[in-house]
């Protein structure tokens, strides 16, 4: 399952669009077993808006898991549950921002290590935004180089935004349809629940119908493992 990773710097100066083609080596630090490999797929050139400029990354990497009944298969446990709020965002050093969000777990599908599937979770995925200077804790003047920032006061950077978004697929967002099934990994020592696969880890639910988003044909499916 290819899914694809766009991120977005928004600026209140002029940053060079040559970032596009040098920071490949910026978002190679991501490791995940459940992502098989990465590649640069696309670039945008900026773009001017009211607050600066905008600059659009795409980066493809291969989901170890096909489909929702590899991910079944693959997941700690599966449930169904409704999105209530965004709880922060935290920014991996060198890597990326993951969010953590609220889910009111209504079924258990599957839970095959014992976690602890309460009311209400918290779940983790790949995602969010974080202030640019946030994001280049760590870094060296040599990745300011490449992000084109270099030039940037320590006042811009901190109204300058990154924005990763891990949804590559035609499900509805979170906000549209809170209903999900999601397939997640758990972390008994922080009872930390995290999303295979990010956003392709959390498919909408319809109640009515019994069925979830598909990303491979892009519509809602039956599956076996909903009853």
């Amino acid at each position: 399952m290819k899914k694809k990773l766009k991120v977005i710097i928004f600026g209140i100066a002029v940053i060079s669009a040559s970032v596009l083609m040098l920071n490949k080596d910026l978002f190679l630090n991501h490791k995940n077993s459940d992502v098989d490999n990465m590649n640069i797929s696309s670039e945008k050139t900026s773009k001017k808006n009211d607050e600066g400029i905008v600059l659009e990354l795409s980066m493809d990497f291969d989901c170890a898991y096909s489909n929702a009944n590899a991910m079944y298969e693959a997941a700690d446990a599966v449930f169904i549950g409704k999105y209530l709020s965004d709880e922060k965002v935290e920014m991996i050093p060198k890597a990326r921002p993951y969010t953590t969000s609220l889910f009111e777990v209504q079924k258990v599908l599957k839970n095959a290590v014992d976690a602890k599937l309460e009311k209400e979770v918290f779940v983790r995925y790949g995602g969010g935004t974080v202030s640019l200077s946030e994001y280049m804790k760590g870094r060296d003047q040599v990745d300011y180089q490449k992000m084109g920032i270099n030039n940037l006061s320590e006042s811009q950077l901190k109204k300058s935004k990154v924005q990763f978004n891990s949804k590559n697929t035609n499900d509805s967002e979170l906000s549209q349809n809170p209903v999900r099934v999601l397939f997640v990994n758990y972390e008994p020592e922080k009872n930390d629940f995290i999303a295979i696969c990010d956003y392709n880890g959390m498919i909408s639910y319809d109640n009515q119908s019994k069925k979830a988003f598909d990303t491979n044909s892009n519509s809602l499916k039956s599956y076996t493992f909903i009853k």
